[in-house]
């Protein structure tokens, strides 16, 4: 039942998100993009980049391949989570492509370690080459995600949570907030306040093992746009 439950209330938060009336286009807040950000970033198989940015949401915007050999790169974010799938580029050619990360502390399992502040950015795969990257605070609709280890940004390999894997499927105006944590039920998100920390509010919710109301708080799902392939 707590397995039941979990999966129900994972499916309610997205389905919530996903059907909100009003479509809201990422835009930026203002804040100073990182222009060129090469230079935070070290190493060449994989290349590591680093980004000294608060909490908040961010739109990456990568430029790939250039180079004199084909190249083949994927990019992970933040606690491993899969941002952009393998994606080749032609000898001479470049690639644009960009996502949107959700950076908060901690930057996974809400009960787990806090992780580095800021943002990381790992692009490895066959054959990884970063020709330019830019880094700015956007405002976004957003899908949350509550669940066990079946869902949750899993710190190590070779375990992944299906959150973990998502976003790589949406398009840059959408991001997703993952507070899903190993081991919990729904009804441990309707008791604990602490597994979502962020913008908190006030309702009430009735559990799927639970037949009496519970009084909780979590954030709220902003509006969102539709689900397009990238």
């Amino acid at each position: 039942m707590r397995r039941a439950g979990t999966a129900l209330l994972a499916a309610c938060a997205a389905v919530a998100a996903l059907t909100a009336a009003a479509a809201v286009p990422a835009r930026a807040q203002g804040h100073a993009p990182h222009g060129d950000g090469l230079g935070r970033c070290t190493g060449a198989g994989p290349v590591v980049c680093h980004f000294d940015v608060a909490p908040g949401t961010y739109c990456v915007r990568l430029l790939l391949g250039g180079g004199t050999q084909p190249g083949s790169t994927a990019v992970t974010a933040e606690t491993r989570r899969t941002m952009l799938a393998e994606t080749p580029d032609a000898a001479g050619r470049t690639v644009r492509r960009s996502f949107t990360v959700d950076v908060r502390d901690p930057e996974g399992e809400p009960t787990g370690a806090p992780g580095t502040p800021g943002l990381d950015l790992v692009l490895g795969g066959a054959a990884p080459q970063l020709a330019s990257v830019r880094v700015e605070r956007v405002r976004t609709p957003q899908i949350l995600l509550a669940g066990d280890s079946t869902v949750c940004d899993q710190p190590g390999e070779p375990y992944a949570g299906w959150g973990q894997h998502l976003p790589q499927y949406l398009a840059d105006r959408l991001s997703v907030a993952n507070y899903a944590d190993s081991g919990e039920g729904s009804q441990s998100f309707l008791d604990n306040p602490a597994l979502f920390p962020s913008g908190p509010v006030s309702t009430t919710a009735t559990s799927s093992t639970s037949s009496s109301p519970t009084t909780t708080r979590r954030p709220t799902a902003t509006p969102t746009a539709p689900i397009s392939p990238r």
